[in-house]
């Protein structure tokens, strides 16, 4: 890859996925390239709904974004330095478009109406980031190997980080007029074209329900992380920063509107090392 592409994709990384990036960084050398590729690709499809205010120009995106996977690297470069990445990635080594296709899947679904049944919405969150933990796995030759290494702990971790990837997101797709109907409540989506108070109140109870979802597989993460390898927690490093995520988004008197959750730079770095180094998540 050029210099200027190389930039490029590490920069999208650096600015719209900045834990996927700083992960990454973490990650052995031979890798580091490959998972950043990743990361800008999260990042360029999980942009589509907060940013393409037409569903249907959003949906258009997603095509291109789907075509270009389907058609490979064999069919030569894109034009597009992140897409050209992600499909160098995928052809060294050898992933299935299923799996690159996952964040693709759920874009999609933040971009519907239709109220998420539980199997369905366990979907979209296995969509949103277990399926990115997988590849990672994949790439850093961690998949397999004990009894958390390529199954349970992915699992548990990915739908920790989803749930609270998605709390994160609310305001975002909210102001979109896109707020998810979470299992359960098929109301909350109908609450965006109400008063500002029935909204923000309709985000501060989907944040509740999100967050109590994200400690529950947080729980069970923790649990498998003890018994895991170094090599097995590596690609969920994200882990470590479920926590302070959550933190942010339960802090008292807190406007869910006009204050989204996000924690500093420097918790994000120091807690990831920690991860990695001590296993302290």
């Amino acid at each position: 890859m050029e210099r200027a592409a190389f930039d490029e994709v590490r920069a999208t990384a650096r600015t719209h996925e900045p834990d996927l990036y700083a992960s990454a960084l973490l990650a052995p050398m031979r890798a580091r390239a490959d998972l950043l590729a990743l990361a800008a690709f999260a990042a360029e499809v999980r942009r589509i709904p907060l940013t393409v205010s037409d569903p249907n120009l959003a949906l258009i995106r997603l095509q291109w974004w789907r075509e270009a996977i389907e058609r490979g690297p064999e069919a030569g470069a894109t034009g597009n330095p992140v897409a050209d990445a992600v499909l160098e990635t995928m052809r060294r080594h050898r992933l299935a478009s299923a799996r690159l296709a996952a964040p693709l899947e759920a874009a999609e679904t933040e971009l519907a109406a239709e109220p998420h049944a539980a199997v369905a919405f366990a979907a979209y969150l296995d969509d949103l980031a277990t399926a990115h933990f997988r590849m990672v796995s994949s790439l850093l030759g961690a998949e397999g190997g004990g009894p958390a290494g390529g199954g349970e702990l992915i699992e548990a971790a990915g739908r920790a980080w989803a749930a609270t990837q998605l709390a994160l997101r609310l305001p975002y797709l909210a102001a979109m007029g896109r707020l998810p109907r979470l299992p359960g409540n098929d109301t909350v989506h109908d609450d965006v074209a109400g008063p500002v108070a029935t909204l923000r109140a309709a985000v501060a109870a989907a944040e509740v329900r999100l967050v109590a979802s994200a400690r529950e597989d947080l729980a069970r993460a923790r649990s498998l992380w003890r018994r895991a390898s170094a090599r097995e927690r590596l690609p969920v490093l994200p882990l470590a920063l479920i926590e302070p995520y959550l933190a942010a988004l339960e802090r008292p008197g807190r406007d869910p509107l006009r204050e989204p959750a996000d924690i500093a730079p420097l918790t994000r770095m120091v807690r990831l090392w920690l991860a990695k180094r001590l296993g302290r998540v």
